[in-house]
């Protein structure tokens, strides 16, 4: 494969998660001057990432939609939030 053509591609998929990333932080400052609780900012992070990417490849006209083309990387993330879930779920009970 070309590697300009290779360099072009990772160029597009960083761009998208910093893209994604900026989503999320306007969600989280959002939430942050309502002044909610750390359940509440993540929540909000997570769906102004989740639907600002969503909203960004329907205006582009792409699909798959990029949260489902990259899905094992999105696996992966969580699995650190899970894990600490699952750790509070043990000592709580």
């Amino acid at each position: 494969m070309d590697p300009i053509v290779t360099l072009s591609q990772h160029s597009i998929v960083t761009l998208e998660h910093l893209a994604t990333a900026a989503f999320a932080i306007s969600g989280v400052i959002g939430a942050l001057r309502k002044r909610m609780d750390i359940v509440g900012i993540c929540v909000c992070g997570f769906l102004a990432a989740f639907g600002g990417g969503t909203l960004r490849d329907i205006l582009l006209d792409r699909r798959p939609f990029f949260w489902v083309e990259h899905q094992t990387r999105s696996t992966r993330r969580t699995r650190p939030f899970h894990r600490l879930r699952d750790l509070h779920q043990s000592r709580a009970s």
